[in-house]
């Protein structure tokens, strides 16, 4: 009689950590806007300039935003790559954070 084998493997995917919303990029990050010459700019959402699907970059579903630094995310004011364009755009990333009530 032969005993069958109980070795199970799990894989388990880690991603990186966002230093912006302070999650692993396995979806997409918090509201969050762009300091470009001294003016604020909303991100574009995944799906909202044109794209489809899940970025292959940041991981950000459809009508979620891209993490900052992602290479597919727009550029809010130009409307081309963010990490490549001209726009001038200030270390400053305004995100919008979201903390628990106690009820």
């Amino acid at each position: 009689m032969s005993k069958k084998s109980t070795n199970t493997e799990i894989h388990v995917r880690h991603y990186a950590t966002c230093e912006y919303c302070g999650r692993e990029m396995d979806h997409g990050c918090n509201r969050h806007w762009y300091v470009i010459n001294r003016k604020k700019y909303e991100a574009i959402k995944n799906g909202d300039d044109g794209s489809e699907g899940v970025c292959h970059d940041c991981n950000a579903r459809p009508g979620e935003y891209h993490h900052p630094g992602c290479d597919m995310e727009v550029c809010p004011k130009c409307g081309g790559q963010l990490i490549s364009c001209d726009c001038h755009i200030s270390d400053k990333v305004i995100v919008e954070t979201y903390k628990k009530l106690k009820l």
